[in-house]
């Protein structure tokens, strides 16, 4: 759960000190009763998610998230792939040694699941609708050795 004062986050495991001075254990905040925060003015907030929301219920632009969201699968996908970048170098300098069919598969599937999960993302037309997406994204291939 997540607290704030005055405004202000509360760290949870963070002294801190109220209006008149009083100090707090780090403690306090998890093993104070809700009457006992409530007289020292510290409110509870709804947990949301920083990804998709700038606020409890405030979601942000969804393009802009829809961006990074894109973002992630495309450094996802660069992840997955730069190990067998050697392969494909090693092919450009010496044509004697072509790249293996299912390194090549392995890298085609990869770009494939990624531009499908960018499309998936792309779709979504709300950010619940984005939430949903990106919690049922194909699975990426299965990495080659």
């Amino acid at each position: 759960m997540a607290y704030t004062f005055k405004n202000a986050p509360l760290q949870l495991g963070q002294p801190f000190t109220d209006d008149s001075g009083n100090q707090y254990p780090g403690n306090w905040l998890e093993s104070a009763s809700a009457a006992d925060r409530e007289v020292l003015g510290i409110s509870e907030q709804a947990e949301y998610n920083k990804q998709y929301y700038s606020a409890a219920g405030v979601a942000k632009d969804l393009d802009e998230c829809k961006t990074a969201c894109k973002k992630q699968q495309k450094e996802s996908a660069f992840e997955q792939i730069e190990p067998t970048d050697w392969f494909v170098i090693r092919a450009l300098e010496d044509p004697i040694k072509a790249v293996p069919a299912e390194i090549g598969n392995y890298r085609a599937a990869v770009r494939s699941c990624c531009n499908t999960r960018e499309s998936i993302i792309e779709a979504a037309t709300s950010i619940e609708e984005l939430i949903t997406a990106m919690d049922s994204l194909p699975a990426w291939p299965v990495k080659v050795s």
